[in-house]
Formats: structure tokens, C-alpha cells, sequence
């Protein structure tokens, strides 16, 4: 986002319970925040309060839709026409020790509110938070105190906070209706048949989107003879480690956008069943983040930059997705295939008919100067 006034709405979805093998403990917990202009925030507010009126009576409650998901993609497809954006992150519960800190209530919130401050505050210049009423007052009155001795706010950040009741902020009520939302996207025993939908909606909307603890590394269990295991933890190990190099490397609009377009691929891989995104796709994300990138640059430019750098991306007419197993790169070479070649063999007929027609005084690919391309089209007329 731009330096800019930004106020956010922040609720949440799931418990802080570590031992996720309890009956009714949701493995993951999803915290979203709404972000909106500070001066279009009256309007958006209004358009949120019309929209709750019309599909929910009074109150959107994810809770209350539950497995209604005809309702709930009603409501997703009604909140398109909002200008706001959405950043969510989600605490992966099962990756965290039970005897960790993390499993004191207070320092599980506190830590995880502290980690999307910083994120937003790292590209607004003021932030302004509503965040759903937690606990009761003496546990929220123990946020201020642990804001300031993490200076919030800061000389380059300035900070406001408070809790409030989300039946008062329509705002809060879109963060907790995502919240829930995102739960049956990821969340193991939620996932349906309408889960892929739910993600296609969202990611209109959807600014970045982080799983903590973040994966380092991936070793998976090879399970059958092929090479598959290997080439996914190569693939996979290769575009974490570029991701980490491209985060703490100098910052510019470019390496900006190759990153943001390595993580999607990345998430999408580790998260998202392997799911594909079109070019129109990564570009509706970069708008998302303030990155005015055309198709043309991301197809052009981004994407074979990553795969300069030793990213294997397959791309096909259904999108792009990092290529973790061997049918995969051999669908990527034989798409490639089925372009390269037919233009190599009508370069040869144009080259071919030029010779014919100049009884060969004229090769318009001059050896000398395209060895290359001439040896190439020589491989390909005589391939023994």
C-alpha cells in the first residue's frame, strides 16, 4: 500500500488451543485484516452496512453461514463491487511446540497482532486499527502496554489502536466473515468441492496472504520409485531460497513484483493443491499491492526472470504453477514443444524460399551471423 492514512478492521477465526487433536480445534488460526483509505472509509463503510442489511438481517457472523456455501458465495460476489483490500494471516498450530509461550492466551495474541502491525506498518505511514473485542478488559488493557514497549507506534509509524464491538463496524464483521471463509479454503476437516470458488473470490480482494511458522525447507517422503520426490524438493528448496534472496536484497519495483509473484507460486504450490494462476490472475495480486504491472511484463519479463534465475514454472493455456514432478516439466517441455517448433519450421520455409528464389545468393539466416538459429534449422531438416 501506499504511504498513506489506512485505517483497518481486524477480527479473527479459531481458537488458541496448541493440542489441535481435540475434538472441535481448528488446526489453523486466520486472522484478517480489512484495509481501507481513511478518507473513502465513510463511503466503503456504507456500501459493508447495505450489503449486511440485504443477505444477513443485522449481523454477518461467518459462524452463522457455516456450510451454507451457496450464501456465503453470494455474499463473496457482493463484496466484489467494495474498494477495499484484505491481508490475512494464519498460525499454523500444529507446526508450534504445545509448551511453547505461544501457548499462554495472552501471548498468542499479543504476538500474533504484533506481527501484522509490523507488516501493515511496513507500508503505512498511519494506521488505524479496530480490532474485535478479545478477553475482557484487563487482557485488552494489557495490549497498550505491550504495543509501546514494542514501540508502536514509532518515529516512521505512527499507530492507533482499540478494541471495539464488532456489531458496531460492519468492517469487522467483512474481516471475521473472510476469517472464516479462508478457514474452509485451508482448514483440513473444512474443505469442500466449493473451497476452490471460495479462493477465486477471495483473491480479488486479497492484498498478501502469510501461513507462520513460514517453511524453511521441504523434505518430502519419496513413496514410490520415480524421480518425483527429488524434483519437488529441489524445485520447491530452489524458489524458497530465492524468495529469502530477493526479500533481503535491495528494494525496487522489480524485485519487488519477481517476488511477489514467486510467493504466489510458491503458496499456491504448498497450500493451494497445486492450483494454476493466469497471467491476468498475478496481475489482479500485483494491483492489489500497488505494483502497476502489465500482462505483457509478467509473461515478458517476470516470469522468465524467475526461470533465468533456475525456476522451473510450467505454463500451459489453464496458467502458470512451479513444475514439482516429472509429468509436470514434461507437459511444460512438450507445451513449449508445440510452440518452438512449428516456428523454427516456418522460419525454414521462409529461409528456404528466399534461397530458392535467389538461387541461393541470399541465406536470410546468415550462418556467420546466426550460428546458433542456423544450426538449429540445420538440426531440424537433417536430425541424424
Amino acid at each position: 500500500m501506499d504511504k498513506m492514512r489506512i485505517k483497518a478492521f481486524i477480527d479473527e477465526n479459531g481458537n488458541n488451543a496448541l493440542d489441535v487433536t481435540r475434538e472441535g480445534t481448528q488446526e489453523l488460526f486466520i486472522t484478517v485484516a480489512i484495509l481501507v483509505p481513511d478518507n473513502q472509509y465513510p463511503h466503503i463503510n456504507q456500501q459493508m452496512n447495505d450489503i449486511i442489511t440485504q443477505y444477513c438481517g443485522g449481523h454477518l457472523k461467518s459462524n452463522n453461514i457455516r456450510t451454507n456455501h451457496q450464501r456465503r458465495i453470494k455474499i463473496l460476489e457482493a463484496i466484489q463491487k467494495i474498494d477495499f483490500g484484505y491481508y490475512a494471516f494464519i498460525v499454523n498450530k500444529k507446526e508450534i511446540f504445545e509448551d511453547s509461550g505461544l501457548s499462554y492466551k495472552r501471548s498468542f495474541y499479543k504476538f500474533i497482532h504484533k506481527k501484522i502491525y509490523e507488516k501493515l506498518g511496513s507500508s503505512c505511514f498511519y494506521l488505524e486499527v479496530y480490532a474485535d473485542a478479545i478477553g475482557g478488559p484487563d487482557f485488552m488493557e494489557s495490549f497498550e502496554e505491550y504495543f509501546h514497549k514494542k514501540s508502536l507506534p514509532n518515529l516512521f509509524f505512527n499507530f492507533q489502536h482499540q478494541f471495539v464491538k464488532d456489531e458496531d463496524f460492519p468492517l469487522i464483521q467483512l474481516a471475521d466473515f473472510i476469517a472464516g471463509t479462508l478457514s474452509y479454503c485451508f482448514e483440513p476437516s473444512r474443505k469442500s468441492e466449493y473451497s476452490s470458488r471460495f479462493r477465486e473470490l477471495l483473491c480479488q480482494k486479497e492484498i498478501d496472504i502469510n501461513f507462520w511458522p513460514p517453511v524453511k525447507e521441504v523434505s518430502p517422503a519419496i513413496t514410490d520409485n520415480s524421480f518425483d520426490g527429488q524434483i519437488y524438493q529441489f524445485v520447491m528448496n530452489k524458489a524458497i531460497q530465492l524468495a529469502e534472496e530477493l526479500n533481503s536484497a535491495s528494494v525496487s519495483s522489480n524485485s519487488l513484483a519477481l517476488l511477489k509473484v514467486l510467493r504466489i507460486l510458491i503458496f499456491n504450490k504448498l497450500y493451494e493443491e497445486d492450483r494454476t494462476v493466469t497471467v491476468s490472475q498475478l496481475r489482479q495480486q500485483l494491483q492489489n499491492n500497488e505494483m502497476d504491472v502489465t500482462e505483457n511484463i509478467i509473461s515478458r519479463d517476470i516470469l522468465p526472470s524467475l526461470r533465468d534465475k533456475g525456476i522451473i514454472i510450467s505454463g500451459t493455456y489453464k496458467g502458470y504453477r512451479l513444475a514439482t514432478s516429472a509429468k509436470q516439466i514434461q507437459s511444460y517441455i512438450q507445451h513449449n514443444k508445440d510452440i518452438i517448433l512449428p516456428m523454427l519450421h516456418r522460419l525454414d520455409i521462409a529461409r528456404t524460399g528466399v534461397k530458392l528464389a535467389t538461387a541461393n545468393r541470399l541465406d536470410i539466416i546468415d550462418p556467420a551471423k546466426e550460428k546458433e538459429l542456423s544450426r538449429i534449422l540445420n538440426l531440424i531438416k537433417i536430425p541424424f
